[in-house]
């Protein structure tokens, strides 16, 4: 068995992980309704900064 991705690796879940947590903050922000919380969380979690996520 395949050892797990690291939380900075990325790996067919983590890719989907990321894939969708950055499609619904775009849907947050298109409907006006994001806080800047969420894309920090998000960033944190990601183990990037806020810009690279690319939302707003």
């Amino acid at each position: 068995m395949p050892p797990s991705p690291g939380p900075h690796q990325a790996g067919p879940t983590a890719a989907m992980g990321r894939e969708g947590s950055v499609a619904r903050l775009m849907d947050l922000d298109t409907r006006g309704e994001l806080p800047t919380t969420h894309v920090r969380l998000v960033a944190s979690a990601m183990g990037v900064t806020e810009r690279a996520l690319g939302t707003g």
